[in-house]
């Protein structure tokens, strides 16, 4: 199986139609926090939200899609794949962290070089993308 040009013969007869540029937004912030002496938080998300996603389907094959094939004078290929503005999706991300430094009061050691650095990155959701829009009922 193969990707079918979009604009060629065999994936129009299969449904392929032109393809639309995608559009995204991209919406975020931040802040950053001292609570305390030589700690931060930092604190920020974001969201991305995409129109007309280009994606593409899954394998077209079998008896229909021969046929259709046939119907449009088509030899030789038993199916594949198009692509499609199939989806508007949206993947939100929050994300927090704490950043800890401090100084060992060793003689030695000079006032200007921190000791550490101690990062902790509490466990956040992993960045999932949602359809907003999907011409398959349930997806949504």
């Amino acid at each position: 199986m193969q990707a079918l040009p979009v604009d060629g013969v065999a994936a129009r007869a299969l449904g392929a139609q032109p393809l639309k540029p995608e559009k995204s937004t991209n919406f975020s912030a931040g802040i950053v926090l001292t609570p305390a002496p030589n700690f931060n938080v930092t604190v920020d998300a974001y969201q991305i939200k995409v129109r007309d996603r280009i994606l593409l389907s899954e394998t077209l094959s079998g008896p229909v899609v021969m046929d259709a094939l046939a119907a449009a004078g088509i030899q030789g290929i038993a199916g594949g794949l198009i692509f499609s503005n199939a989806a508007d999706t949206r993947t939100p991300r929050p994300r927090h962290r704490q950043h800890l430094s401090g100084r060992a009061g060793r003689p030695w050691h000079r006032d200007d070089q921190p000791v550490g650095q101690f990062p902790t990155r509490p466990s956040s959701p992993i960045s999932t993308r949602s359809p907003t829009r999907s011409p398959h009922p349930g997806w949504c």
